[in-house]
Formats: structure tokens, sequence, C-alpha cells
């Protein structure tokens, strides 16, 4: 199956008793670099996931983390965007399924200024459950779940990590997640 990260009607994809997964499409993959956040969905469902990309709950625009916002100092707007999100994805994180996401500015935004700007049970279920893709990959991997079949690549990596990863010592992950792939 050719997995294509688009908003549809399609609630998840993947196996029916795959695990279940959030993928978080945030506005930069999914408007900038699709290939990307297809390129995730991909590998999330040829390792056995059961993939969920919802749409907004109030039926709007796409979701947003609200960082932008935050950076141009408009909390309120933030705290919208933030709103949006944290009503449709209560639900998966009150049943423990995890939210994964590529853009660690935006990821990252869901484990720290969501707690900033809510404090209830949803925004801490929520926060709980936010990975980066690599972290989820190499959490996995170490409790046996991952079930990818990585194939040797020749040459070297160059890698440079985002800011974001580096200010919470997420870029660990990355190297680790590098790690699982064949020499």
């Amino acid at each position: 199956m050719a997995a294509r990260c688009v908003q549809s009607d399609v609630e998840a994809v993947g196996p029916a008793d795959g695990r279940e997964v959030v993928l978080f499409a945030d506005t930069f993959n999914r408007t900038y670099e699709r290939e990307n956040l297809d390129a995730a969905l991909r590998v999330l469902v040829e390792g056995g996931y059961r993939v969920h990309i919802p749409r907004p709950a109030d039926g709007g625009r796409p979701l947003c983390c609200g960082r932008t916002f935050l950076s141009a100092g408009l909390v309120g707007h933030a705290r919208a965007e933030l709103d949006r999100l944290v009503t449709t994805y209560a639900p998966f994180a009150a049943r423990g399924v995890p939210i994964v996401g590529l853009e660690p500015s935006c990821l990252l935004t869901l484990r720290d200024e969501l707690l900033s700007l809510r404090s209830d049970d949803a925004a801490k279920n929520i926060s709980a459950r936010a990975l980066l893709f690599e972290e989820f990959l190499v959490r996995e991997a170490e409790a046996g779940r991952l079930q990818l079949k990585l194939a040797a690549v020749a040459g070297k990596a160059l890698v440079h990590g985002h800011c974001h990863q580096k200010s919470f010592g997420a870029f660990k992950s990355v190297e680790r997640a590098l790690r699982l792939i064949p020499i």
C-alpha cells in the first residue's frame, strides 16, 4: 500500500490490528515539505502501526501548535490554536495513544508551552504522549515492538540537529535512530 498523508474521510491507515499512533501533521511539513510527512506515514505503516491523522474536531482548517503566534507574542492566538489541537487529540491521549511529530519546534510545543498555557488533564495527557518521530522509533525498537525491515545504506550521513532538539536534550534520539539502520 502506498500511504499518502492526505486529509480524507479515512480515520486511520495501516493494519486494523496495528498499535495505534497519531501522526501530528504540523503546518510546515503539511504545507512545504509534504514528502517528509508522507515518508513518516510510510515508515509507520510499514512498521505495522495504525496511524491516525486527525482532522480538527471543529471541522475547520488544519491543526496548528500555535508556535508562530507565540514567537510573535500573540499568546491569545496561540492559546486558541492549542485549544483546537487539544480538543482533537484529547480522546487519543486519554487512551494512551502516542502523538508523533516531525517538526521539533511544533512537537516540543506540546511538551512545553502547552503546559504553560493550559494546566488541565487533557493538556497534561497530550504533553505526556508527545514524541518526536525518532524518539518514538527508538522507544519502540528498545521495547521490541519496531518491526521495520531496514536495509543498509552506503556512505555516511551528516546530521545537523534542530535547535529545539538540542535545547530539550532530544538530539540523542536522532543518533540512536540512525544506529538502527544496518551498516
